[in-house]
């Protein structure tokens, strides 16, 4: 039988190695906000001709937009500038088109300093109230320290993806908007479901299972749910690949966000909630021998 909570030091090591690259990136460079928690207006262009990120500024300065971000990927512009009224949008639109050729705008969006100040409170409070009622639950259901090792798992999944999209705006200059919030939100939800189903697992071997140490029991417990954790997410990412594939450019980042989300959230829930709580359990134990 393999021992998959005998390897934990090895699976400590893993998490780690993905994590500190994205935490020291945070703690460098942070986050790119989009225009969804800084204000101003985006907008995404695809021209019929080709033209050059210097021609498109052109443009915009032409139209008094100096302090304006270009973003260029493939045959594919973004654009992002302080916010526009209407009858400036559609100014700068038909100046597009006239100067430029035929454009396909894909999106335009617009956001307030007022509405992006309130998202991003939203945003912290649903994290924050997630977290919260996880470990109220699972102190209900289960004892503290499941609680407490399974928010860390979470943790871990939310420093993997904010770290990586760090990474991602250093690199890419990708930003973070409301849809990333919305990713990280279900990552939190289903490593948490995937948690809880090793959890249950254990509780009920526990009462049948007298003889062996409860690190022999959580290993076994997360051997019976392995390969549902795993085919259950295989099916989820082979959904989110296909969107990936075939889906439109506009959700292109946040299905890439959640396909880290769900690998990592799987990876936490097998190899490193349950292997915490048993360290936990062992460190408990040892603290009472020494103490006697």
């Amino acid at each position: 039988m393999m021992n998959i909570i005998g390897l934990r030091k090895w699976f400590y090591g893993l998490s780690l190695l993905i994590i500190l690259p994205g935490i020291a990136s945070l703690i460098m460079f942070g986050l790119r906000p989009s225009i969804d928690f800084t204000g101003g207006t985006m907008i995404q262009i695809r021209p019929a001709n080709q033209i050059t990120i210097d021609k498109l500024r052109a443009v915009l300065e032409s139209n008094n937009l100096r302090d304006t971000m270009i973003q260029q990927s493939g045959n594919s512009f973004i654009i992002r500038t302080k916010p526009l009224s209407i009858e400036e949008q559609r100014s700068l639109v038909s100046s597009l088109e006239s100067q430029l050729g035929k454009i396909t705008f894909d999106k335009i969006d617009m956001v307030g300093p007022t509405v992006s100040a309130e998202l991003v409170r939203q945003a912290i409070i649903l994290v924050v109230v997630a977290s919260l009622l996880i470990i109220l639950y699972l102190s209900l259901r289960y004892k503290p320290v499941f609680a407490i090792c399974g928010v860390i798992a979470l943790l871990h999944d939310v420093l993997v993806i904010t770290g990586l999209f760090s990474i991602f705006g250093v690199l890419f200059h990708e930003e973070v908007d409301s849809l990333f919030v919305t990713a990280v939100l279900s990552t939190i939800g289903y490593s948490m479901h995937d948690s809880i189903i090793i959890f249950d697992r254990i509780r009920e071997n526990m009462k049948f299972i007298k003889k062996h140490s409860f690190e022999e029991i959580a290993n076994f417990s997360t051997l019976q749910t392995i390969s549902r954790s795993i085919n259950t997410s295989f099916t989820v990412v082979l959904v989110l690949l296909s969107l990936l594939i075939f889906g439109s450019p506009v959700i292109k980042w946040f299905i890439i966000a959640l396909l880290i989300g769900i690998i990592s959230g799987t990876y936490s829930s097998i190899f490193n909630a349950t292997a915490l709580v048993v360290d936990w359990t062992n460190f408990r134990k040892r603290m009472k021998e020494k103490s006697k």
